[in-house]
C-alpha cells in the first residue's frame, strides 16, 4: 500500500534517524569513505509498515535484529 507523503514524513521524524560513517580507505584521496545511513527502527509486529514506506519510497532492506544477542 503506497502511502502519502506528508505521512511518511511525519512518520520518519518520529522514528527515523540519518547518519554519517566515516572510516579509514586506503585507495582514497583524503584516506577517507563516507557513507549516509538513513534507517527506521521499529518492532516486528511494525513490519506492514516499513513494507510499505518500502514500497512508497521505491528503496530500502529490511532488517530484522535480535537484541537479545546483544544483552
Amino acid at each position: 500500500m503506497k502511502l502519502p507523503g506528508d505521512y511518511i514524513a511525519g512518520f520518519i521524524d518520529g522514528e527515523g534517524c540519518f547518519t554519517i560513517v566515516i572510516s579509514k580507505h586506503s585507495t582514497k584521496k583524503l584516506r577517507l569513505d563516507a557513507r549516509l545511513h538513513f534507517q527506521i527502527e521499529l518492532r516486528i509486529d511494525d513490519l506492514e509498515m516499513l513494507q510499505s514506506i518500502q514500497e512508497t519510497l521505491g528503496c530500502g532492506k529490511i532488517y530484522t535484529l535480535n537484541y537479545e544477542k546483544y544483552g
